[in-house]
């Protein structure tokens, strides 16, 4: 798997510029060569190296992976497109979660709905 120039349609670092290790932002011209690096983001971690390659989730969804990897019945986790999936422990089958109410899928009987920070929008 090879990166070239013309495989990027953008970069950019985030962040405050005083920061020493900031993140890098890259925008793919093909999601076919996004795919690729993200596929082969285990290899790039084993090589020894400091890098780390996910999808750019949204603070929910972000917070909606962290729960289902946490959860004792997922096996593994992961986002492809924007769409967390988790496979499941009892017959490694795999699910979609989508929104807070579909946790239910995963063993989460009621979301921590404080930590997914929509605790003013839910009736206690």
């Amino acid at each position: 798997m090879w990166v070239e120039p013309g495989d990027i349609s953008t970069v950019h670092r985030v962040g405050r510029p005083g920061d020493r290790n900031r993140a890098v932002i890259v925008r793919f011209c093909h999601r076919k060569k996004r795919n690729e690096v993200l596929d082969k983001k285990k290899e790039l971690k084993n090589k020894g190296r400091n890098i780390f390659v996910n999808d750019d989730l949204t603070p929910l969804r972000a917070t909606l992976l962290k729960t289902m990897k946490e959860q004792e019945s997922v096996s593994n986790a992961k986002t492809r497109d924007g769409r967390i999936l988790a496979w499941l422990r009892d017959g490694n089958r795999r699910v979609e979660v989508s929104t807070p109410a579909d946790l239910h899928r995963v063993g989460v009987a009621v979301p921590d709905w404080k930590r997914l920070k929509l605790d003013h929008i839910v009736s206690q």
